[in-house]
């Protein structure tokens, strides 16, 4: 829930767009993360400020441009940590990009803590117990044509 105004517009200005069917961007200077929309290009740009840690949490790592901002931090000596669901708990059409996803990261030295028995809906990232993201926005592959929903999240 947030009552900033500039949350609430970019909210009203998303459903406007969604009512009248037209594109709905909120731009890089906005103050949610919109996908499609910024959303990768402000997740990868949190990611790279890392410095020293980056928590994850997120039912699928498919994104490539993500995971190589991820392979990136580790590389550059951030402490990157992951919670993610096994792979033969991913719908069928999932578990190969899921499984290339988190064995690529697991061979750089990325920690893969996998959750067993839990239902992982929302998504959180967490950098130098300084900045957070958390709401909707994921790791998984993201479609710039997928109209069927805006995912939003806040900084």
């Amino acid at each position: 829930m947030t009552a900033d105004p500039q949350e609430v517009s970019e909210v009203s200005d998303c459903f406007n767009a969604d009512w009248e069917r037209a594109d709905f961007d909120g731009g890089m200077d906005a103050r949610l993360i919109w996908r499609p929309g910024n959303g990768r290009a402000r997740i990868a740009r949190f990611i790279d400020e890392a410095k020293h840690y980056l928590f994850l949490q997120n039912e699928r790592y498919q994104d490539l441009t993500i995971i190589e901002h991820l392979v990136r931090a580790k590389q550059r000596g951030v402490r990157v940590h992951l919670l993610s669901l096994p792979p033969h708990s991913l719908k069928e059409k999932k578990v190969f990009e899921g499984v290339n996803g988190l064995r690529l990261m697991r061979d750089v030295g990325v920690k893969i803590h996998k959750l067993k028995g839990l239902q992982l809906h929302g998504k959180m990232l967490l950098a130098d117990g300084k900045r957070a993201i958390v709401g909707e926005p994921s790791a998984s592959r993201l479609d710039a044509s997928n109209r069927k929903s805006n995912q939003s999240a806040a900084i």
